[in-house]
């Protein structure tokens, strides 16, 4: 089934959150108004000024304050999991540096990939919008959809954010190549993963189908690969320029501890890398 913007009645859509939880997969839809969009440069509830915080950690995205986050993952990490908003560490600092380095400014027609309640949140109260979901968690399911085959035309979206997504999806050259598709000539297209940079190239393995044996291989019983230090040049072999970013890096230490922007366990060796892909012309 073909599916188009003008196929859903009364809806001028601009961002498009997609769900991709398997084994089903939908898109929440989120409209926006027709004018352009302009962000303010001061700090937005939620970030606050590190060296006066009172309170040990704090949530950018709901605002939540306390003294530690929540265990969260496989090996249960500790200081992970906003209690509030289900945020973890790579979706803060995911909004840490859409929101430090001004990359929304100009954007009229976002895509996102499975977006924590965190961030679909914090979009739409930075963002005022209409939401439509077909997640069956959310009321008013309408479309199901798949990576590999975005129902989108071309160069439908001036960015994409896709975290922690790839690993899930057996056909990555196709679904790489869907972004690219959908992604405008001068776009931008935010990826993230987790990776082991200690491995020089992906390890995935197609006959491991067990949720047991996908657990122990890959981390995950729905992952089907662990990415290493050769994931960028898999993205690079989809058509996109890719700028490799350190950000936690760059950030003070204090930022960083508040935040909570570093994920760490026995899985993640290293702290998360943002990839900034821009289409080749």
């Amino acid at each position: 089934m073909s599916v188009t913007n003008s196929s859903i009645p009364g809806i001028s859509s601009n961002i498009f959150f997609i769900r991709t939880n398997l084994p089903v997969t939908g898109y929440l839809i989120v409209d926006l108004p027709s004018n352009d969009i302009t962000l303010s440069r001061s700090e937005p509830a939620g970030f606050v000024d590190t060296q006066r915080v009172n309170s040990e950690r704090v949530c950018v995205l709901c605002g939540w304050t306390g003294s530690r986050f929540g265990p969260y993952g496989q090996s249960e990490r500790s200081d992970a999991r906003c209690p509030s908003c289900d945020a973890k560490e790579r979706h803060r600092l995911l909004w840490v540096y859409l929101h430090k380095e001004m990359l929304l400014a100009n954007v009229k027609r976002l895509l996102s990939f499975s977006p924590v309640l965190g961030l679909r949140e914090k979009l739409n109260s930075e963002i005022p919008a209409l939401t439509l979901s077909s997640d069956p968690a959310f009321e008013g399911v309408d479309i199901r959809t798949d990576m590999v085959r975005l129902p989108f035309n071309d160069r439908s979206f001036d960015a994409i954010v896709c975290s922690h997504v790839l690993e899930h999806i057996s056909d990555e050259s196709t679904a790489l190549s869907e972004l690219r598709r959908v992604l405008h000539d001068h776009g931008w297209c935010l990826i993230m993963v987790p990776q082991n940079r200690g491995l020089d190239t992906t390890y995935e393995d197609d006959t491991i189908t067990s949720s047991h044996g996908r657990e122990k291989a890959f981390g995950q019983s729905n992952h089907v690969r662990w990415y290493g230090a050769d994931f960028a040049g898999r993205i690079e072999a989809a058509g996109f320029n890719v700028r490799v970013i350190d950000y936690a890096s760059k950030l003070d230490e204090k930022t960083v501890k508040t935040y909570g922007l570093v994920e760490k366990d026995e899985w993640i060796h290293d702290q998360t890398l943002l990839f900034y892909c821009q289409p080749i012309q």
